[in-house]
């Protein structure tokens, strides 16, 4: 969350201004015996004040209006600290030259300027200067005054500062706990709120890719159906029947996808793990495609395997299931080979194809919801590869894309061993 613009450099600013001012008029007040060296060093800072003032304050303005927070930050800072520290040698230099009355004087300037350093700097101040202890040097310089020139009003003017003091930034530090938690709840509520509004958005673009891509075989289903039924040739309409099985076949994929879909971002499969052959898993994998594979021009080849792994049948199944016929339909692959192997604790089950492989430019983004690579066939609703890594971590595995693949695609999906 941005910090709002600042608007505290005025009221910060007079409060500098004015302890200059009280400075310059305090030494007016100077007894006539002032050493001119005093003088000349008093005059001296608060020139030098007034120079940083007139330096930094630009930068300050034209940081505003480029909306620089850090440059802001760093330019108010140091001229707070610059001007609380040229207060302290103020008054070293000129407390032994001023009278009581005008001590006093200077004094409430000083402590009234810290609160005001302190409190309006509450809003703006960023989370790693909240330690900054900027806003009590003044009260110390004069409290160390006090106490290296003892006498009992001198340390009661010392006590007072103190306390004053410590209230004051006992306070700023209350209001910086709630100005952090206020802060802390505004950033859950724009967190919470872009959450909600990113699952409105997933939620309308699922449905908006399911009423098209299933409006797609459903309506050719409907054609090849009538085309069955009206056509005079048996051949036709056994090819026409054929056809809307291969529709129908098509809907129900889509809809098997939605389903585990939806099952798995609401985290309702609870994962019945067992100890799962890889061999057979590839092979009935490989078995379920091998007639789309056929249809596709794409040879199919499952290597057998001993190897043993853990983990539900079915999600497993499923996940590698997704992994194969996204290199069937997506790939523009003719050759896929699918196999296992075992990596340290764990079984390594790949699905390489020869495609036209995928960028490293959308490989971050290739496992989100509603995505798809360089698909070399429309169709599906881009959430095979995130069903199929949500089946993985389930299982307490992972599914990746190795990058250092040429000439095609692999993905590995990787499973705990047995």
């Amino acid at each position: 969350m941005s910090r709002p613009a600042p608007s505290v450099l005025p009221s910060q600013s007079l409060g500098m201004v004015a302890v200059v001012g009280m400075e310059a008029a305090a030494q007016w007040q100077l007894a006539p015996d002032t050493p001119f060296w005093v003088r000349a060093a008093a005059w001296a800072i608060v020139a030098a004040l007034l120079l940083v003032f007139a330096w930094r304050i630009p930068a300050v303005i034209a940081a505003t209006a480029a909306g620089d927070t850090a440059r802001i930050d760093a330019h108010v800072h140091a001229v707070l600290a610059f001007g609380s520290y040229g207060t302290i040698g103020q008054v070293f230099l000129l407390f032994p030259w001023l009278d009581t009355e005008m001590r006093m004087i200077v004094v409430i300037f000083c402590v009234a300027t810290a609160a005001i350093i302190a409190m309006s700097s509450i809003e703006r101040l960023p989370p790693e200067m909240r330690a900054d202890l900027t806003p009590a040097i003044i009260p110390i310089g004069v409290i160390a005054w006090y106490l290296l020139h003892p006498s009992w009003p001198h340390l009661l003017v010392a006590g007072v500062v103190a306390l004053l003091s410590l209230i004051m930034l006992q306070l700023r530090a209350r209001l910086l706990a709630q100005v952090d938690r206020t802060r802390e709840a505004l950033l859950e509520a724009e967190t919470a709120r872009a959450r909600l509004l990113a699952e409105r958005e997933a939620k309308s673009r699922f449905i908006a890719s399911a009423w098209h891509d299933l409006g797609q075989p459903i309506q050719a289903a409907r054609l090849f159906s009538d085309q069955a039924r009206r056509s005079p040739s048996p051949a036709a309409r056994a090819t026409a029947a054929r056809d809307a099985d291969t529709a129908f076949a098509a809907v129900e994929r889509q809809l098997r996808e939605m389903l585990d879909h939806l099952r798995l971002e609401a985290g309702t499969i609870a994962p019945a793990i067992a100890t799962l052959a890889a061999g057979p898993l590839i092979a009935d994998a490989a078995a379920l495609h091998a007639a789309a594979a056929r249809h596709a021009g794409v040879r199919l080849r499952a290597l057998p395997s001993r190897l043993l792994l853990r983990g539900d049948g079915y999600l497993a199944a499923r996940a590698l299931s997704n992994l194969i016929d996204n290199a069937l339909r997506h790939a523009g692959a003719r050759r896929v080979l699918v196999a296992a192997r075992r990596r340290q604790a764990t079984i390594e089950l790949w699905v390489i194809d020869d495609g036209i492989g995928i960028a490293p430019a959308l490989a971050p983004t290739l496992f989100d919801d509603f995505t798809q690579g360089a698909a070399t066939v429309a169709g599906g609703f881009g959430l095979g590869l995130g069903s199929a890594r949500r089946c993985a971590r389930l299982l307490g595995g992972e599914l990746t894309l190795s990058l250092r693949w040429c000439g095609g695609a692999a993905f590995c999906l990787a499973l705990p061993a047995a």
